[in-house]
């Protein structure tokens, strides 16, 4: 299932993020923090990052707490790959 986490651009991380209650809540360097209370999760998206490597995607997926079907049901809904 790997495979489907490949090309993952950090705009459309932080969209999908931003969609269910994550909040920006710090940056450091190239490193934004995003927070969930209602899951109590915080996650750590590198940007700017043209494509995501597969492990740090399904590292991010994990630490979210967000099935990996809602993540692939948003990347089938679409969302433009460059």
């Amino acid at each position: 299932m790997g495979g489907y986490f490949r090309n993952w651009q950090d705009k459309n991380i932080i969209k999908f993020l931003e969609e269910n209650n994550f909040t920006h809540i710090s940056t450091h360097g190239d490193d934004c923090i995003y927070y969930n209370k209602e899951l109590n999760t915080t996650v750590k998206v590198t940007s700017p990052q043209k494509s995501t490597p597969v492990r740090t995607m399904l590292n991010i997926v994990r630490c979210s707490g967000i099935s990996r079907k809602e993540w692939l049901k948003f990347r089938n809904k679409g969302f433009k790959q460059s």
